[in-house]
C-alpha cells in the first residue's frame, strides 16, 4: 500500500493513524511521519509549499547525522536548492 493512499475507511481526517492524512494534511509544521521529505521524493511528488520551513528544519537536525546527509543528497537529486529555499522564506 502506498503511503499515499488512505485505508479503507478513512475519512480523510485521521492525521494519527493514516500516513496520507499524516503526509498530505498537516499544517506548515510539516507531517508528523518520520522521514516525510524522503516519502514525497521517493514517491515523485513535490514536497509542498507550505512545508518548507519544515522542511529547512529537517535538514538541520542535529541528532541524527546520516539521516541529514541522505536528505541533503536526496533533496540535490530531485532538484531542491536550500539556500534559494531559504531565500524564498526570507531566512538569508
Amino acid at each position: 500500500m502506498s503511503e499515499f493512499k488512505h485505508y479503507d475507511g478513512c475519512k480523510g481526517q485521521d492525521l494519527d493513524n493514516c500516513s496520507a492524512c499524516a503526509l498530505l494534511n498537516a499544517d506548515k509544521r510539516g507531517p508528523n511521519y518520520a522521514g516525510w521529505p524522503l516519502s514525497f521524493m521517493k514517491a515523485g511528488r513535490r514536497i509542498p509549499i507550505r512545508y518548507m520551513t519544515a522542511l529547512l528544519m529537517e535538514v538541520e537536525r542535529k541528532d541524527n547525522d546520516a539521516y541529514v546527509e541522505n536528505l541533503k543528497s536526496e533533496l540535490k537529486k530531485h532538484g531542491y536548492d536550500i539556500e534559494v529555499i531559504k531565500r524564498h522564506l526570507g531566512i538569508l
